[in-house]
């Protein structure tokens, strides 16, 4: 049974009521912060956030307890590293998605243009063989060419806009929807079949940095790189016939679904992806200078996560949530390392070396 704390205005635990817990950690006991310490406190069991999000939560929390500056600019900084936190990731992802469909529907309008223009220049054919006099017979047959043709054209731009709407713009890797669909697809074939699944996410370290010091540009740069080498990487097995998506999952974050055989070598794929990323050297251009600037050295992180006979997950969210925890542990583990959901363990979570 849970114990009131009238003076908090709040329901703590069966231990120990909330205010004082307060006072022993010499927190004021107006509203203001036990809400902000409890709010904090519960963002660990929060399942809609990342394991690095319920982290940097713990760690802003604790920040807090530690410094014991309980002053007016410290709540107002704490509520600024929580909009930080919690709400830019998922702004950043808005506005991927709204610059994606942007870019979507300019090439939509601009084919629809093209098949106008081919339209009307059928019509003006027509008007300038009737005024001629030409054959009726003759003009049916050229008007049903032509118009096959645009249909032709109408349906090639329409397996286009379907292959450009399953595509992340920037790296022209499987955008995140092609991402949810297919694991989707993959979750329901190892339910119904047992056809392995194992997951590879993957995240490039302090990313946020070369956005800051070198600019967006030079991030583009790095993703696209990166983005080369998970594809070259992905494509032998590709090539023996395996049913593999690699995505970009959003921002600086990657993933990659391996299906069937495939699935067994996530953990290798995943090592010699990392080993070959630590190679890439990426020189970004420097418009305003007129030159380059400072090379970039990338480190990646990879969390690897497979369904195993006794997972009892039903949806597709389980095993991300898996493979989202081994690669928080991997960056816990001082990033630039692969880190395997291994549940027969102790540990449950196995840094993966050959």
């Amino acid at each position: 049974m849970s114990t009131s704390c009238e003076l908090a205005d709040c329901i703590w635990s069966d231990q120990m009521p909330f205010c004082t817990l307060l006072k022993q950690a010499e927190i004021p006991l107006d509203r203001k912060w036990p809400l902000i310490i409890l709010y904090l406190r519960g963002m660990k069991e929060n399942s809609m956030l990342l394991e690095v999000q319920k982290r940097e939560m713990q760690n802003l929390l604790l920040d807090t307890l530690q410094k014991k500056d309980f002053s007016t600019d410290s709540l107002e900084n704490i509520e600024q590293n929580i909009h930080s936190i919690i709400i830019l990731p998922y702004a950043d992802k808005i506005r991927e998605i709204a610059q994606e469909a942007s870019e979507l529907a300019k090439d939509m309008h601009c084919m629809l243009g093209k098949r106008h223009e081919d339209i009307s220049s059928i019509a003006a054919k027509i008007d300038v063989d009737m005024a001629s006099g030409a054959d009726p017979r003759e003009m049916l047959i050229d008007l049903r060419g032509a118009l096959k043709d645009v249909m032709l054209q109408m349906a090639e731009d329409a397996e286009t806009l379907l292959t450009l709407s399953q595509q992340d713009g920037l790296t022209g890797l499987a955008n995140r929807r092609s991402f949810d669909a297919f694991l989707q697809e993959a979750v329901e074939a190892w339910k119904d079949k047992q056809v392995p699944v194992s997951l590879i996410m993957m995240d490039i370290d302090y990313f946020k940095q070369v956005n800051d010091n070198f600019g967006h540009q030079a991030g583009d740069q790095v993703l696209q790189t990166l983005a080369g080498q998970i594809k070259t990487s992905v494509q032998p097995l590709v090539n023996e016939g395996s049913n593999i998506l690699a995505a970009r999952y959003g921002g600086e974050e990657f993933a990659i679904i391996l299906c069937g055989e495939a699935a067994s070598r996530a953990g290798v794929l995943a090592e010699v992806l990392r080993k070959v990323a630590s190679k890439i050297v990426v020189t970004p251009s420097d418009d305003e200078r007129g030159g380059e600037i400072d090379k970039l050295s990338l480190s990646v992180s990879f969390g690897v996560a497979s369904l195993w006979e006794g997972w009892k997950g039903t949806s597709p969210s389980d095993l991300v949530a898996f493979a989202d925890k081994a690669l928080y542990r991997a960056k816990s583990n001082g990033r630039n390392c692969t880190v395997q959901h291994t549940p027969e363990s102790k540990t449950r979570y196995t840094v993966v070396t050959f």
